[in-house]
């Protein structure tokens, strides 16, 4: 509660537009969900149905939370987790749970607007007013997937960074390690960025002045604090499986996305030959290993990780950094709006899945063998895209001049994303950089605005 308190004092210092725009991020959001269909069919699509089955595995949320814990290794438990103590209240309902994320994804609008008032003082509400009609926060908090309460967390653990930063107190290294450990058990894909902790931390602190002995200190506790978080659970893989690993994911991930898209784009082929390709040196090598190595899912993860590793490195690196561009490309620029599900209710081809060469003849297969409404959909938002990526881009050179530091901070969280993500793309992969991007567009329309008005002004008195 302490951390909660501290976060709302930040953020509610002008009551009326901490108001407004909870009231209009939340609004959105109610109206959003009042035309989704909570068929089980609708609802439970990608991980959804996953996620849902385990949290309805019992009646009793301490049963099923030992279940999720030590039963499974395939996903950290932090989601199931929040599904599960939302059923043993409220029932096996979808509504309950979306409307939580609902609300917790207005709280996430109140702190971008926070940080955007790191960079305009005085017109923060701009930023919380893009985050409050963001497509894809919007779109993402009507589904039961990771993505609202991942990104609830990880915009806390940015914006109390950005406190840190500013305060240069030890308590908020406190809350970046409490904000970021827990975003890791939602999605493991911060995981990294704890390790990165002692030394870019380190670096970040004295470039704000702060003393060296203070800023190793900080890095230390955001450090420690966050491990302390993944503990339990690595403990847990080390003397069940014998790996260091959160969970058992990352192979299948590694060698069925990352090095599909690479292999796919070497070859000239679609993912399911790609897949298949890679899943029969997978299976030759796990049929080989001893019975017990056979029922360990770190064991096989690590043969997924071997044989995807292994396409990835034979591969010429243009072709790696051709496949990384486009799915960078893809990353940030594809429109949120395609992966809503009534959009996607109509025909159309699946991009990861039917098409198969370069980008751009990915595209042409997309667009000549998908619905005409799905590919007029598609055209008009992507030009809304593609401006809006123009001014972002411009809006992260003002928040450079104005504020370097966190410009700074900013880049160097998108480029861990897109590196992580790399030829894997959606707008679903965009989401923990929202936050930065849309800082970035708020920062753009408000220096652009301002241009133009005076452009105005000079044009009328002339």
């Amino acid at each position: 509660m302490g951390l909660q308190k501290v976060i709302m004092h930040k953020i509610i210092s002008n009551r009326g537009v901490f108001v407004l725009i909870f009231a209009l991020a939340f609004g959105l959001r109610l109206i959003n969900l009042s035309l989704t269909d909570f068929s089980m069919d609708s609802m439970l699509i990608e991980d959804a149905r996953m996620y849902w089955v385990m949290a309805n595995t019992t009646q009793s949320f301490l049963d099923t939370a030992k279940i999720v814990f030590f039963n499974q290794a395939e996903r950290v438990p932090g989601y199931t987790l929040f599904l599960t103590a939302i059923i043993s209240m409220f029932g096996a309902y979808f509504l309950p749970a979306l409307l939580i994320q609902c609300l917790l994804d207005s709280i996430t609008c109140l702190m971008i607007m926070a940080l955007g008032r790191s960079v305009f003082p005085t017109q923060f509400w701009l930023f919380g007013f893009l985050a409050a009609a963001w497509p894809n926060l919007i779109i993402h908090s009507g589904m039961i997937l990771t993505d609202t309460l991942f990104i609830f967390f990880f915009t806390a653990f940015l914006l109390s960074f950005v406190w840190l930063i500013e305060k240069q107190n030890a308590s908020y290294a406190l809350m970046v390690g409490v904000m970021l450990g827990t975003a890791t058990m939602i999605r493991p894909v911060t995981q990294f960025i704890i390790f990165l902790t002692p030394i870019m931390v380190t670096i970040m602190l004295l470039c704000a002045k702060v003393r060296l002995r203070d800023a190793l200190l900080q890095s230390s506790i955001i450090c420690l604090v966050s491990l302390s978080f993944l503990s339990p659970l690595l403990i847990k893989n080390i003397q069940n499986y014998g790996s260091f690993a959160l969970t058992s994911q990352n192979g299948a991930h590694l060698q069925n996305w990352v090095a599909a898209e690479i292999v796919m784009l070497r070859d000239g082929i679609g993912r399911t030959e790609a897949v298949a390709k890679m899943s029969e040196k997978t299976g030759q090598a796990i049929a080989d290993l001893p019975p017990a190595s056979q029922r360990n899912p770190f064991t096989i993860s690590a043969q997924h990780v071997k044989t995807a590793t292994g396409e990835i490195l034979t591969s010429p690196p243009s072709i790696i950094l051709q496949s990384w561009a486009q799915g960078v490309i893809v990353n940030l620029a594809a429109p949120a709006i395609m992966i809503d599900r009534r959009v996607r209710s109509l025909p159309h081809l699946s991009f990861s899945e039917d098409t198969s060469g370069g980008l751009m003849t990915r595209l042409q297969q997309f667009t000549a063998e998908s619905s005409k409404a799905y590919v007029a959909i598609l055209l008009v938002s992507i030009g809304g895209a593609g401006i809006v990526s123009i001014i972002q881009l411009a809006g992260f050179f003002v928040q450079l001049r104005l504020t370097p530091t966190l410009a700074v901070l900013s880049f160097l969280i998108m480029a861990y994303f897109m590196i992580i993500n790399g030829p894997v793309a959606s707008p679903k992969y965009r989401l923990p950089t929202e936050p930065i991007l849309i800082i970035w567009l708020g920062c753009g329309l408000y220096v652009g605005s301002d241009l133009v008005k005076k452009w105005f002004y000079n044009l009328a008195t002339r």
